[in-house]
């Protein structure tokens, strides 16, 4: 069976409602968010080819609401006075509409309702931005790194009591991590963007920075909508989408697939410069690669504990076939795997191909800038081009075999074996 998908469709959607031996066919655009091939072998192809099919995937959550509903939302009534709250959606905008407050007022913990979000974001760090909204005077904010009813921090601006503020809670435990005495307006718009990240959280109010704080305590999680005595509460554009640190996969093979199991067609990349992809992420599988580009995904670390770059390849067998790969630090990352590539390029940013404890095939490939690196593999070169490439080939503790191959402008030479036996046959330097 062949589905299809156009733009403003999910390919995740079409691959989930797939079965083994169907074809998922995709008109030209652009699509956004992340892809898991969840196991099944299918060939996902583009009908216009890489140039004008993109997967950029830059994990992006966007509740706008304008769907007239807030199905998925758990709704949690904390406060003791005026309760039940009154969630609902109206022209677009989630609005709290009931008083709902914790007596005495004294109580700083500040129970009153959230509105949970339906997903939880597994990323390590991530960004929350929103619009808020009061025609109260009372306390309103966003919840963040939730991992229970009883742990997560909460940030809110209060206008009556006249306060910013960003708790810490702790097994039911509050600690005040800021503060600052500014009330806002009624009836005024606000944007609240919280960074939540490696070295603490960036507070932003109107892209004012008002303060990172250094608490890393807790991680991941879902967001809340919070308010507390203040009906009238109204939150829009609620945005998520990973810290520049947290790292991702865009489309990932983790379930065991196997050749049968076809990207063909599309290029490969995220928009957001700073964030920190694996463009297709192999765990234990086998898939087949055709006609993609793969760019400007950069990696953040090195070795067996990788993160980012155009693939990454664990303990896979990995086919790649007329594929080109641009500005990747690195292009390809393999350990315990195998790898065969052909008919490709190779360019941009200093990227290379690495290598460990993985047999590979490369032939037919053009090298710029970048080159192979490879530890405790056997590895076969055949009728490349490596030009102004700093390492064009390095290798230690292999069997290298190099036939019909030209190097040309190499920074440190162009062949460099330590511990190695190699034969190099018909090459030009």
């Amino acid at each position: 069976m062949i589905l299809s998908v156009n733009p403003g469709q999910s390919i995740q959607a079409a691959i989930d409602a797939a079965a083994d031996g169907d074809q998922i066919e995709v008109a030209p655009g652009t699509y956004t968010g992340t892809m898991d091939f969840k196991g099944k072998a299918v060939r996902l192809y583009s009908t216009g080819g890489p140039e004008v099919t993109t997967i950029d995937g830059l994990p992006d959550y966007l509740e706008n609401f304008d769907d007239g509903n807030f199905d998925g939302w758990q709704i949690v009534d904390e406060g003791n006075w005026n309760a039940p709250s009154a969630w609902s959606v109206v022209d677009g905008v989630m609005v709290q509409g009931s008083n709902i407050y914790t007596e005495p007022k004294s109580d700083e913990r500040y129970l009153g309702t959230y509105a949970l979000s339906p997903k939880s974001f597994d990323w390590d760090f991530y960004s929350i931005s929103l619009t808020v909204k009061s025609d109260d005077n009372d306390a309103m904010g966003v919840m963040f790194c939730y991992q229970d009813a009883a742990n997560y921090y909460r940030f809110s601006m209060d206008s009556e009591r006249k306060f910013r503020r960003l708790v810490k809670c702790v097994n039911g435990v509050f600690s005040t991590l800021y503060e600052d005495s500014v009330a806002y307006v009624i009836g005024q718009s606000y944007r609240i963007r919280i960074d939540p990240g490696l070295y603490g959280t960036g507070l932003f109010v109107d892209d004012v920075f008002l303060s990172n704080v250094s608490d890393t305590t807790f991680q991941g999680g879902p967001i809340a909508l919070y308010c507390w005595g203040n009906s009238g509460t109204y939150f829009d554009d609620v945005r998520v989408q990973p810290h520049w640190t947290s790292p991702y996969n865009i489309v990932q093979c983790v379930s065991g697939e196997t050749a049968d199991t076809v990207l063909e067609g599309f290029t490969v990349t995220q928009s957001a410069w700073g964030f920190v992809p694996t463009a297709l992420f192999l765990q234990d599988s086998s898939p087949t690669i055709r006609n993609c580009i793969f760019r400007d995904c950069d990696s953040q670390a090195g070795g067996s504990m990788a993160t980012g770059g155009g693939i990454l390849n664990r303990n896979g067998n990995l086919t790649v076939f007329g594929c080109t790969f641009i500005n990747n630090i690195p292009h390809i990352d393999s350990e315990d795997g195998t790898v065969q590539i052909s008919d490709g390029s190779f360019s941009g940013w200093n990227g290379s191909i690495q290598l460990r404890n993985s047999d590979t095939t490369i032939a037919r490939c053009s090298f710029e800038i970048g080159g192979i690196a490879a530890n405790d593999s056997d590895i076969v070169v055949s009728d490349c081009s490596f030009s102004s490439c700093n390492w064009p080939l390095h290798s230690y503790n292999c069997n290298l075999g190099v036939t019909n191959c030209t190097f040309s402008f190499g920074e440190y030479g162009a062949i460099t074996n330590d511990y190695c036996s190699a034969v190099v046959t018909n090459c030009t330097f």
